[in-house]
């Protein structure tokens, strides 16, 4: 016997779940599927349904997401010429030290982010500095210095990025 479901989101059908053969496994025999095993199956597909839409919902959260925060930092680069595409560069070092590391993927996920906005106070910090060509003052290096802390007060107010702000806080610490 045969018995196909549907997978069903959004009241379209994303896909079918074919079953064959019901055995008996008392007289190891094949059976046809009764009305109970339709019932049974068509609850478990709809909450396989639902765990795929959770699925795709969530990696489409995250894109909006990771697309949203590259954004923050174009508009970095797009204040401070000389530094752009640094935040990328960084980040590819970052993920890859994390990889060498074997951080668990949580742990890299908040890496990557960490490195991605590690600049991000340099919004608050004036153009005529961040992209001064003369050598700037001892005041002024002590501005461009102060934009690890501003990116933790930018970023405070997400909850989220509790584990990620110590990243961009002290991304400028020495340990030697």
């Amino acid at each position: 016997s045969l018995l196909v479901i549907p997978l069903i989101i959004h009241r379209a059908i994303i896909g079918l779940i074919f079953l064959c053969n019901k055995l008996n496994l008392k007289s190891e025999t094949i059976e046809n599927f009764s009305n109970e095993d339709l019932i049974l199956f068509k609850s478990m597909i709809i909450q396989s349904a639902v765990g795929l839409e959770n699925f795709q919902l969530y990696n489409n959260m995250h894109e909006l997401f990771m697309s949203t925060i590259k954004s923050l930092v174009a508009s970095i680069d797009a204040k401070d010429q000389y530094t752009a595409g640094h935040s990328e560069r960084v980040t590819a070092v970052a993920v890859l030290i994390g990889e060498e590391m074997a951080l668990d993927v949580k742990t890299q996920e908040k890496l990557k982010i960490s490195a991605i906005l590690h600049d991000i106070g340099k919004i608050g910090i004036s153009e005529s500095i961040l992209c001064s060509k003369s050598r700037l003052t001892d005041e002024e290096f002590m501005i461009i210095k102060s934009h690890a802390k501003k990116g933790e007060e930018i970023l405070k107010h997400i909850g989220a990025f509790s584990d990620i702000i110590p990243g961009v806080k002290h991304h400028h610490e020495r340990y030697d």
